[in-house]
């Protein structure tokens, strides 16, 4: 493996393991709280649900040459968007790499 390959791969893991961990460590209804500042604002929960899904198609789809599908209006979607959901997310994303 290349060197900057080793790098990345290393920098990767410890973003993911960072991400999970500090969305561990937000207090749930926070999580879900979304703003009334418009009728389209996000709740923290729903913008990292988006975040895990663009890392792994950054991730495994440019970086790995992988084809990676994902529909990117669902993942603004709060309906089954939950901490356990996107934490799976995350871990199944870092045992890919």
């Amino acid at each position: 493996m290349l060197p900057s390959v080793t790098v990345y791969l290393a920098q990767t893991h410890w973003l993911l393991s960072e991400f999970d961990r500090n969305l561990h460590a937000v207090d749930p209804a926070i999580l879900g709280y979304r703003p009334g500042i418009t009728t389209t604002t996000n709740s923290p929960l729903v913008i990292a649900n988006h975040a895990a899904a663009v890392t792994r198609a950054y991730a495994l789809g440019i970086g790995c040459g992988i084809d990676v599908r994902r529909d990117r209006a669902v993942e603004f979607l709060d309906s089954g968007v939950d901490l356990k959901t996107v934490s799976g997310q995350v871990t199944h994303l870092t045992a890919q790499l």
